[in-house]
């Protein structure tokens, strides 16, 4: 799939078009997780979007500025207080996508399953 997006005939920059793929990769959940804080790792196609994001960080330095500095220099991000809604795994008894890691548990928002 990506190396299809890449080669795609578009008049958007390939750059863009990997981090579209990246936003799009990232956060996918998956039965269970691998690693610990940063280095976590919710499923395989989240891992290829960690990857590819940090791929283009080390590609282009700047990103990571522009996106503090708003691109105005004045430290502001609007997305920075904006709510952070949970996606979490597939429950197994529910079928949600509402199974999180919380206090050392899987635990389920949807129906209340707990893997403790």
């Amino acid at each position: 799939m990506i190396s299809y997006i890449l080669r795609l005939a578009s008049p958007v920059a390939p750059v863009d078009r990997m981090r579209e793929v990246v936003r799009q990769l990232i956060g996918i959940g998956g039965g269970r997780s691998l690693g610990f804080g940063i280095n976590r790792v919710r499923s395989l196609p989240d891992g290829i979007g960690q990857v590819l994001d940090n791929y283009l960080h080390e590609k282009d330095g700047h990103v990571v500025e522009e996106i503090k500095s708003n691109g105005n220099g004045n430290g502001h991000d609007p997305q920075q207080h904006a709510p952070v809604m949970k996606i979490g795994d597939i429950c197994p008894e529910c079928g949600e996508a509402a199974v999180v890691n919380e206090e050392g548990c899987r635990k389920c928002y949807a129906c209340g399953f707990s893997e403790c």
